[in-house]
Formats: C-alpha cells, sequence, structure tokens
C-alpha cells in the first residue's frame, strides 16, 4: 500500500466523499486526511470547481511544487485547459478529472507507484554518488531526470551554465 494523504475542497457540498476514499483504497493507496499541522508529503486534493481557494491549497499542499500533489475534479465542468494550467503553476504535480471511479483510481494510485519507484531510485546509490545535493528545488530536478530516464524513451536536452553538473546528468540519464 503507497501512503498518501486526501484533502476536499468543495464549493458545492453535495459530493460523496466516502466513495472517492474507499476507491483510492480498493486501487491499492492507503490514504488519511491531510495533516495541516505537520508535513504534508504526498496527496490528493479532490475539488469540484477551480477557485483561488483550491490553488493556493495546492500552493501549501505541494510546498511550492516540492510535494507532489494530484488536483482531481470530481467535475468535468470544474477542470477547463486555464484551470489545468493553473493547478500545475500552483505546484500540482498532475490535474485531471475523476470520471470512473476504478479507473481514475487507478490512475491516481499507479501515478504514485512510479513515483514511489522514481524516490527509490533518487537515493540509490550509483544516483547519489553521481548528482550531490539536498536542497528541495535539486531534489525536484534529480525526480525529473530520474523519472525521464527510466520511465521515458524520449529525448532529453540538458543545459545550463557551464560548471552545473550537465555531464554527469547526461551520463546518469
Amino acid at each position: 500500500m503507497v501512503p498518501v494523504w486526501h484533502h476536499f475542497v468543495f464549493e458545492s457540498g453535495e459530493v460523496a466523499t466516502d466513495g472517492l476514499v474507499s476507491a483510492l483504497q480498493r486501487a491499492g493507496l492507503e490514504t488519511t486526511p491531510v495533516d495541516p499541522s505537520s508535513e504534508s508529503g504526498a496527496g490528493v486534493l479532490f475539488f469540484d470547481a477551480s477557485s483561488d481557494r483550491v490553488y493556493e491549497q495546492v500552493r501549501s499542499l505541494s510546498a511550492g511544487g516540492r510535494e507532489r500533489v494530484l488536483a482531481i475534479c470530481v467535475s468535468c465542468s470544474g477542470l477547463d485547459q486555464h484551470a489545468t494550467w493553473s493547478l500545475l503553476e500552483a505546484g500540482a504535480s498532475d490535474a485531471f478529472a475523476w470520471t470512473d471511479a476504478p479507473r481514475s483510481a487507478q490512475a491516481i494510485a499507479a501515478r504514485y507507484q512510479r513515483w514511489r519507484a522514481v524516490d527509490e531510485l533518487v537515493e540509490s546509490p550509483v544516483v547519489r554518488e553521481k548528482l550531490v545535493g539536498r536542497c528541495p528545488a535539486w531534489k525536484v530536478f534529480v525526480r525529473q531526470v530520474v523519472e525521464a530516464a527510466s520511465f521515458t524513451e524520449a529525448p532529453v536536452l540538458v543545459a545550463g551554465e557551464s560548471g552545473t553538473g550537465k555531464e554527469l546528468a547526461a551520463r546518469l540519464i
């Protein structure tokens, strides 16, 4: 079971939250309500309409994009292209509409299982010896490099100032 938190931001109080949580649990996620007093970690934010309140929650819970937060709209009309980009800019790792409970829950579980595998690779000796650093922005970058190297066959362009470790990142990829 992959541990994640869940949180709800609903403008209309008419959404059955128990069904959402149990679908996630059936998909293999161990969910608990978010604890705002502690470091949030990875989680799922459910909402029914995009709003400044939702964007602020994403910003806060994702720690400015350092933690993985999926923003899931339970109303297809509440997630247009503008809202999706706004959620990503606020720090969401991904955003999509909850359409079919089993399929949507499986998609969420698959993302977190993949990200768990990425995190294990990031902490492996081969990565830690090649790319050294501990600041949050660096960890986000290393996650992206490891994910691109491990889960895609897409070409990767590594660019940056002289002496920033481009060659080391390229070797790792």
